[in-house]
Protein backbone atom coordinates (compact mmCIF):
# COMPACT_ATOMS: atom_id res chain seq x y z
CA UNK A 1 0.00 0.00 0.00
CA UNK A 2 1.42 3.59 -0.93
CA UNK A 3 -0.83 5.29 0.65
CA UNK A 4 0.75 5.52 3.82
CA UNK A 5 4.01 6.48 2.02
CA UNK A 6 1.96 9.23 0.46
CA UNK A 7 0.75 10.63 3.92
CA UNK A 8 3.74 10.37 5.50
CA UNK A 9 4.94 12.70 2.03
CA UNK A 10 2.39 15.16 2.84
CA UNK A 11 2.92 15.49 6.50
CA UNK A 12 6.58 15.94 5.72
CA UNK A 13 5.69 18.74 3.35
CA UNK A 14 3.83 20.50 5.80
CA UNK A 15 5.98 20.28 8.40
CA UNK A 16 9.12 21.79 6.09
CA UNK A 17 6.10 24.56 4.94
Amino acid sequence: IRALSNIVYTLACKERL
